[in-house]
């Protein structure tokens, strides 16, 4: 971790996510924002990363120094309800404590909602940053405008990486800045990648007009 950290003091992205057992650890600071990531473990099924829990607590983020704080849901959860509560509480805690929140929306397999609608909930339980993927496909011009609106709408819009082994990331990240996306919140596709810092000019050019990364 201390060597990504130290990555990406090299280049212009803003901050890294880290899990509280590694920021423990973290050897050192240069100086980007430093997200602790405070829910995770995904239940080892066919929907394995569906159900996350809390991790750690605002507490945990006051006395590690940490800048903001990341937390995971999915619309998709056999468990949303308590999902929901989990999140929202976290939210509350994190904004009485001065935390902005990143939120992550993690894909289920058979998705109930389309993108729209979960950057539009997102909104609603006070996230400050959405990370989120690309529909699988945009049926009409429409839904396009639709996606495009709500994007606008709300808080910045963070283009959600996944695989690194993916061919077409870098059609997704100039479909995303042409909706309306902020920026992206990757690491695989940074990290695994032949060249990262070569990756990383690749994006911040797809949002050069964009104020997030």
């Amino acid at each position: 971790m201390t060597k990504w950290v130290e990555f990406a003091g090299q280049t212009n992205l803003s901050g890294v996510i880290v899990n509280k057992g590694e920021l423990i650890n973290l050897s050192c600071h240069t100086g980007k924002g430093i997200i602790l990531q405070l829910m995770g473990l995904p239940e080892m099924t066919e929907e394995a990363g569906l159900s996350k829990v809390p991790l750690g607590t605002i507490d945990d983020a006051v006395r590690l120094a940490a800048d903001a704080v990341s937390l995971q849901i999915s619309f998709e959860s056999t468990d949303l309800n308590n999902a929901i509560k989990d999140v929202s509480a976290l939210i509350s805690d994190a904004h009485h404590a001065n935390f902005p929140v990143l939120l992550m929306v993690n894909n289920g397999l058979k998705p109930v909602h389309d993108t729209a609608s979960k950057i539009k909930i997102s909104t609603q339980l006070g996230a400050d940053l959405i990370k989120v993927s690309l529909p699988q496909q945009i049926a009409d011009l429409g839904e396009r405008r639709r996606l495009t609106s709500t994007i606008r709408y709300g808080p910045p819009v963070l283009l959600a990486g996944g695989s690194a082994s993916l061919p077409n990331f870098e059609e997704k990240l100039t479909l995303a800045a042409d909706l309306g996306f902020s920026g992206v919140c990757v690491g695989r596709n940074i990290f695994q990648a032949a060249d990262p810092l070569r990756m990383v000019d690749l994006i911040e050019n797809r949002f050069s007009s964009r104020s997030s990364l």
